[in-house]
């Protein structure tokens, strides 16, 4: 996983012009579209951002109402969403968190919903991260 930390660290700054692409913008659209449905809007909700780079879903996450925990292993991508967090006023609906979501510092059933969006093709045994999130 040092590869891919390193990987998203050096991307961080760049990150933001790949995702303003036309694909990723039609992308975007279409999954907030699926997703948004499911998202809870409790604030007593607690949602997991699985290896959630720069609070791209986090962000549309907490805006509809719940707290949302963003976990990441790049530092470099969670400073990114720490600046974005901080510009749209959500420091208090958004937990930020460096750490491997292969085994995730928080006890079973934490979460109301997971979320995990562009991270299992990173993993070799692709198992193992789905059942540490379920």
């Amino acid at each position: 996983m040092e590869a891919v930390e390193t990987y998203y660290d050096r991307k961080s700054n760049s990150y933001e012009s790949v995702l303003k692409s036309l694909v990723f913008r039609v992308y975007d659209a279409i999954t907030w579209k699926y997703l948004e449905p499911h998202v809870p809007a409790s604030a007593d909700s607690l949602v997991l951002d699985a290896g959630g780079g720069n609070g791209r879903w986090t962000i549309p996450m907490a805006k509809k109402g719940c707290r949302v925990v963003l976990v990441d292993i790049s530092e470099g991508m969670l400073n990114v969403a720490r600046q974005r967090v901080a510009a749209e006023g959500l420091e208090d609906r958004i937990e930020i968190s460096k750490g491997d979501i292969r085994k995730l510092d928080y006890p079973d059933e934490t979460f109301d919903f997971v979320f995990s969006d562009h991270t299992l093709f990173l993993f070799e045994d692709k198992d193992e991260v789905v059942r540490e999130l379920f």
